[in-house]
């Protein structure tokens, strides 16, 4: 998950990004597309172009694991890599964890998701075995459900551990989270406010 970037997207930085992808959609500004990670051996950016042997000047922005752009270090402070990122949001209705993140980055729980820190823990619906521990699945993408004026819900990729008790009830231990469930694992998650908020930065 991107960790590098500063910009909250709150209301400010919500228009600052909307702003900066209709200057480029007017403009007719080819915005780069992302990519797999994978086995790549030159280090340079998607959004300049500048290449170098040094690399510490570079990084890579995920919109899942091993897969989404390699931007440098100018133009990561000018937050460039937020307009592929918006882009696929809008074309394919995903987020990535780190998009979700920035959006409510003001509640704690969702300012502290690690795909390392277990989220939560209970019992599985449809005769699933408990489990003990819930994680969130960098792997894929949250999906967003949507019409033309708001979002209506969010489904999130989580995998689970189960007990020892049971280690080979359930051969598939990944599954995805309705908006609605996610916000059982913590009494201060607003379900209304994170609908608001995806919103605000999905619709416009």
């Amino acid at each position: 998950m991107d960790k590098l970037d500063t910009l909250i997207l709150d209301d400010v930085g919500i228009k600052y990004i909307h702003e900066y992808y209709k200057k480029l959609c007017k403009e007719r500004k080819e915005i780069p597309k992302m990519k797999s990670l994978v086995c790549i051996s030159l280090i340079h950016c998607d959004y300049c172009s500048s290449r170098s042997r040094h690399p510490d000047n570079y990084a890579s922005i995920q919109e899942r694991l091993n897969y989404g752009v390699q931007i440098c270090n100018k133009c990561l402070a000018n937050h460039n890599h937020h307009i592929s990122f918006l882009r696929r949001s809008l074309k394919h209705n995903t987020l990535s964890w780190w998009q979700f993140i920035r959006l409510n980055y003001s509640n704690k729980f969702i300012k502290e998701l690690c795909p390392l820190k277990s989220i939560g823990c209970g019992f599985g619906n449809d005769k699933e075995p408990p489990f003990d521990e819930l994680y969130i699945d960098v792997t894929r993408v949250i999906k967003i459900k949507k019409n033309d004026t708001m979002v209506t819900d969010v489904y999130f990729p989580v995998y689970f551990k189960f007990t020892k008790e049971y280690p080979n009830f359930f051969p598939n231990n990944s599954k995805r989270l309705s908006l609605e469930e996610f916000c059982k694992l913590d009494t201060e998650l607003d379900m209304k406010q994170i609908l608001e908020n995806i919103t605000n930065y999905l619709v416009f």
